[in-house]
């Protein structure tokens, strides 16, 4: 046997076991994140992907040669794929909306310019044609509010400077309320459509290999459970931001525990960032989440707006509530 085939076969095993370590950090990491790793539960997909691929490499001879059991192989990537598989499975599952009265139909937009004021430009103009009632911009450029003659059609804006977070809507809204120091990358406001309430919120939390990330995300629970808890009987509330985080972590799991509703269940899970524009390998960090009187018809991933992110686009109900909602019941 020459040694270009036993070099190959080397290389191979180390690849795919490699693979299977990273599998079983992932699937850890989605229940129990530890601080240093925990950004390898988000993974979920590209990781069921990658199983999938791997138990097709073994349909060729040579492949299964390299390996001294194969079957046992073949047996660790099936038991890694259909967890992965549960995982996301589990977080995408489509949400039972609630019974509304008399709903009124609007559409939000959220976008990460990245400080780009050529990436703002085209995503003011993709919501200008959409419609769009309100939206939020994060990394929003800092001269922002001159000389764009598209924001005239939002002319009542929440702005923070020091948080560099837009909210923008058509209707008037109530002053900007920010979390104090410490807590969630966070600005708060509200406003009223056809004398119903709607409570708005613009996030942007750290990045997940941040010692801030887990820090943030044990107070935004808190944050959005004590507002799903004082507004749930009389308005709606909208969470909406660049969260940093996937639908398929532990961390996520706990906002909608919390009693928020994740707009992107029964839809496929499009990537809203990508490294450097790439988003082909990128990961559905952007984030909308609902409580109270609303529901959601629709959730879209826009496109290519000169960011490292994708815009959001997302139609909702807003009304009031007949029945309580259930998730994966009809």
């Amino acid at each position: 046997m020459s040694t270009q085939p036993r070099h190959t076969g080397r290389c191979l095993r180390q690849l795919l076991g490699l693979l299977l370590i990273l599998s079983a950090l992932s699937t850890l990491n989605a229940f129990y994140p530890f601080s240093y790793l925990g950004w390898t539960g988000h993974f979920q997909f590209h990781l069921l992907i990658a199983s999938i691929l791997s138990l097709l490499l073994f349909r060729i001879p040579r492949v299964r040669a390299a390996f001294w059991r194969p079957i046992r192989v073949q047996l660790l990537f099936c038991v890694t794929g259909f967890t992965h598989f549960l995982i996301v499975a589990a977080a995408l599952a489509p949400l039972t909306q609630p019974d509304l009265v008399e709903p009124i139909p609007i559409r939000l937009g959220w976008f990460n310019a990245q400080w780009n004021p050529d990436a703002l430009d085209l995503v003011l103009g993709l919501f200008t044609d959409e419609d769009v009632d309100f939206f939020g911009i994060a990394e929003v450029p800092f001269d922002f509010h001159n000389g764009n003659p598209r924001l005239a059609n939002w002319p009542h804006l929440a702005y923070s400077p020091s948080h560099q977070l837009l909210l923008a809507s058509r209707t008037p809204l109530e002053s900007t309320r920010l979390p104090r120091a410490g807590w969630p990358t966070m600005i708060k406001t509200a406003t009223t459509i056809q004398g119903r309430s709607i409570h708005l919120h613009g996030a942007h939390l750290s990045i997940p290999f941040s010692s801030n990330h887990k820090r943030q995300f044990e107070r935004l629970p808190q944050m959005l459970a004590k507002e799903h808890k004082s507004t749930q009987a009389k308005s709606a509330s909208l969470a909406m931001g660049d969260f940093n985080s996937t639908p398929w972590v532990q961390e996520f799991a706990d906002l909608q525990q919390s009693g928020w509703r994740d707009t992107r269940r029964g839809h496929w899970p499009t990537p809203t960032w990508g490294p450097f524009g790439h988003f082909w390998v990128g990961l559905p960090i952007d984030q909308m989440l609902i409580s109270g009187p609303l529901r959601c018809l629709n959730f879209r991933v826009g496109p290519d707006c000169l960011s490292d992110h994708k815009p959001l686009l997302v139609d909702l109900e807003l009304g009031r509530p007949r029945r309580e909602y259930t998730i994966g019941q009809n």
